[in-house]
């Protein structure tokens, strides 16, 4: 009982010092939105150090692939559910910033360390990896007519 209380403590302890910052809140065109994805990543400036999030949203639609006639003439169109990107847009996140080679979030509470930038081992293109110490984390909120994307980064 008495390391049931303890762990129940240390958690909400950690819980408290999570903060949660809404990075954007745009609107978006006339979409289905029980069907979109919202994707968000981290973006690093080396010139000038700045941090960013691209967000895309897509969504399936049914397109048109050809088809085909049968003996008779009759034609039979093929339709395919395909993911069409419906927006994509950069937003610059205050308080991040790259130190060095390390992704830096300067929040109200303090700095958390998000992780560093470097190259991939396969391609060498420049990766960001992690450490679990930040979140981004995307929605779509409304219906078809007044829809809009929610991104927010959470740090622990």
């Amino acid at each position: 009982m008495k390391k049931f209380v303890i762990a129940l403590f240390a958690l909400g302890t950690l819980s408290a010092f999570a903060a949660e910052i809404t990075v954007m809140d745009s609107a978006l065109p006339m979409i289905s939105s029980y069907d979109a994805m919202v994707s968000a990543r981290f973006q690093m400036d080396r010139a000038t150090s700045e941090g960013s999030v691209v967000v895309t949203v897509t969504e399936n639609r049914w397109t048109d692939m050809g088809g085909s006639y049968d003996q008779w003439g009759h034609y039979y169109p093929r339709r395919v559910n395909m993911p069409v990107v419906v927006f994509n847009e950069s937003a610059k996140v205050e308080g991040l910033a790259l130190q060095g080679d390390q992704v830096v979030y300067a929040g109200r509470d303090g700095d958390v360390n998000c992780g560093r930038l470097g190259e991939s081992s396969v391609l060498h293109r420049p990766t960001i990896f992690l450490t679990g110490k930040c979140k981004l984390s995307g929605r779509v909120t409304g219906n078809w007519s007044n829809s809009r994307v929610n991104v927010t980064l959470t740090t622990k």
